[in-house]
């Protein structure tokens, strides 16, 4: 019944070309970027700003986890944090972490190059000169890797891909302390996370918020990235886990299609102390 009147009193203020009252009310007039054709490229309006998004439906996705669930949020008692947002899309957790913290010190790698001009538009389009990008994949080594492009954001690193992009080694961000380590790199974070442990890094990362995927039919790793991160000292805990599978076939069988994913949230404990 509330949720209803709320969107009764929406209905009459956006005729009246009256300002958000809340950030549920913003998503809630953006509702039509749901309705998008997939990977069809556009404009958004956000807070005075125009933002550019390749795909309608992943941004409102985006900003309805980024702003209204708060997936990124953190405390911090550093005035100007550093941030590391390996595929940060579009920039929406760019423009939720630097509302928290305006002075952050942020490095946002986005491995698309076309996704990556967007990015870079719209920190323009709201003013944030400071946030640096790398339009490169966040990985192992500063080398080119084959990567299979989808126009939306969940591009992905994949040997057979005919596309080839800029990668850079993430251990050499990591050599001062991290205080916000964001990876939603689809499916390399095994291979991130085992390779900051080997070069003794992942310890200077104070918090972790890693979306997990499985994309493949290949054994499940998620138990050695978890192993690694307790011996990096971390304490960790899973959210909103969920399967990517076809979800009116019996149960066994739509969890065989390889799609897992999953909210990944480890600190450690001095980061966060109880």
């Amino acid at each position: 019944m509330r949720n209803q009147l709320h969107r009764l009193i929406w209905i009459v203020r956006r005729p009246l070309k009256l300002r958000p009252r809340s950030v549920t009310e913003e998503l809630w007039r953006l509702r039509w970027l749901r309705r998008v054709p997939a990977r069809e490229a556009g404009t958004l309006p956000w807070r005075g700003a125009t933002l550019h998004f390749s795909d309608g439906r992943p941004v409102w996705e985006q900003l309805n986890d980024i702003f209204v669930g708060r997936v990124y949020d953190f405390a911090s008692a550093a005035a100007a944090p550093r941030i590391l947002d390996c595929g940060a899309h579009v920039g929406v957790a760019v423009l939720r972490l630097r509302e928290l913290y305006p002075s952050a010190r942020i490095t946002a790698f986005e491995a698309d190059p076309a996704i990556a001009e967007l990015l870079r538009r719209n920190l323009t389009a709201v003013g944030d000169a400071s946030t640096e990008v790398i339009a490169a994949a966040a990985w192992t080594a500063d080398t080119t890797v084959a990567f299979r492009k989808t126009g939306s954001d969940n591009g992905y690193i994949d040997a057979a891909a005919s596309n080839v992009i800029s990668a850079r080694d993430l251990a050499a961000f990591c050599r001062e302390p991290v205080d916000l380590l964001k990876l939603d790199i689809e499916g390399a974070e095994e291979r991130v996370i085992e390779h900051l442990h080997a070069c003794h890094v992942l310890q200077r990362v104070r918090r972790l918020v890693c979306e997990w995927h499985q994309w493949t039919p290949a054994a499940p790793r998620l138990h050695a990235a978890l192993e690694t991160l307790v011996d990096a000292g971390f304490v960790y805990r899973l959210a909103a886990a969920g399967c990517l599978g076809e979800t009116s076939a019996p149960v066994f069988p739509a969890l065989a299609w390889p799609g897992n994913q999953m909210m990944l949230y480890a600190w450690q404990p001095s980061a966060c102390p109880t």
